[in-house]
């Protein structure tokens, strides 16, 4: 899987450098619903994403689009906790975890400042915490440093570069590091940006 994105990663690089008709850069930021589908049960986290983006036109109606996102993940779940008489007990809570996510995105031009996306993602962990009853446990040794994801959505440019987008990433590997719990992020972006010309 990681070679596939490396892969991935080097042929768009390679191709735009050699196509790229006009590079654009911007910045976006907006609203996560992210959950992470745990053994079948799944329980959503509400946050944020906030970075920069690059766009190498290929066509008129083609682009590569690379991002650089800061991005607020996680889910609601409960926990088995055993205090100090052996008492097992559930707590309920929410992990919280944040990313810098790395996606390229082809972008398709439906119609004029209309345009689809479509493409991979690699997530970088940066921390992990459970939080319940007012407290924050660190727990990022429980959870994979290293995250792939498929993404798609669509997207409206304004003539002024500003623009708007919904975009949903589907979690492609199991971010659990002990193999007990399979469990994948799914998030769902609300965007807005600003593209300078």
């Amino acid at each position: 899987m990681k070679n596939l994105f490396l892969l991935v990663a080097i042929s768009t690089f390679s191709t735009t450098s050699l196509f790229a008709q006009e590079i654009r850069f911007g910045t976006k930021g907006g609203l996560n619903l992210a959950s992470v589908n745990v053994d079948g049960e799944s329980g959503g986290r509400t946050s944020f994403h906030i970075g920069s983006v690059v766009e190498f036109g290929i066509t008129d109606e083609i682009s590569i689009v690379s991002e650089v996102l800061f991005s607020g993940q996680g889910f609601k779940a409960e926990i088995p906790v055993q205090d100090n008489a052996g008492n097992t007990q559930n707590i309920e809570g929410t992990f919280k975890f944040n990313y810098i996510n790395l996606p390229i995105m082809g972008k398709y031009e439906i119609v004029e400042g209309l345009s689809s996306y479509l493409g991979p993602q690699v997530g970088f962990l940066l921390s992990a915490d459970f939080e319940a009853n007012d407290q924050e446990v660190d727990v990022k040794d429980s959870f994979k440093s290293i995250d792939f994801s498929g993404a798609f959505g669509l997207g409206y440019e304004l003539d002024n570069g500003l623009n708007f987008s919904a975009r949903y990433t589907v979690g492609l590997s199991d971010i659990f590091e002990d193999g007990n719990a399979d469990g994948k992020n799914n998030v769902l972006l609300v965007s807005v940006g600003y593209m300078f010309n």
